[in-house]
């Protein structure tokens, strides 16, 4: 299920049967596993290669950082990268969703919900992610977070009644 990046080792499967052009997988797998070493590596390895335009791989370095413990850091670069992405990139999202963990790892369940909301409302409303994802695990319990987890249920098994049938 290509959709579902909870479901890591499936997702990296899929990602490579299609043409190459994702620069940021094995960074994502790396990091979404938690080799460190390797996903520095491939971060790298292809940064100084990324278009200018690409900023996937500067929020695999974010979270790698916050994955490494320097949260403050990876918190400081987070409004840079995001400001150069504009509001109507069909893929900002991505890089939202990266925000919000980066936010997450550090234990600041305001800002990591407030890019989850972005998340969702532009695009990636991944109810089973947001569910899953050992990322967020840290402001699992804050009631912000929880009240957005309601209504991403609410909504998700609406889309799954209106167009699984």
């Amino acid at each position: 299920m290509l959709h579902n990046k909870a479901d890591v080792d499936g997702w990296f499967s899929e990602r490579q049967k299609l043409p190459s052009g994702f620069a940021y997988t094995e960074p994502w797998y790396y990091v979404r596993k938690g080799r460190l070493d390797e996903a520095q590596k491939a971060i790298d390895e292809r940064l100084p290669k990324a278009p200018p335009d690409f900023h996937g791989l500067e929020m695999q370095q974010t979270l790698l950082l916050a994955m490494k413990g320097e949260t403050k850091e990876a918190e400081s670069r987070v409004p840079q990268i995001l400001s150069r992405i504009q509001l109507n990139d069909k893929s900002r999202h991505h890089s939202t969703y990266d925000a919000a963990c980066v936010y997450a790892l550090g234990g600041n369940s305001n800002e990591a919900v407030k890019w989850l909301k972005e998340t969702a409302v532009t695009g990636f409303p991944n109810y089973p992610l947001f569910a899953h994802d050992p990322f967020l695990d840290r402001i699992r319990n804050n009631p912000e977070f929880v009240r957005f987890m309601t209504e991403q249920k609410t909504q998700w098994e609406r889309f799954r009644q209106e167009f699984d049938n």
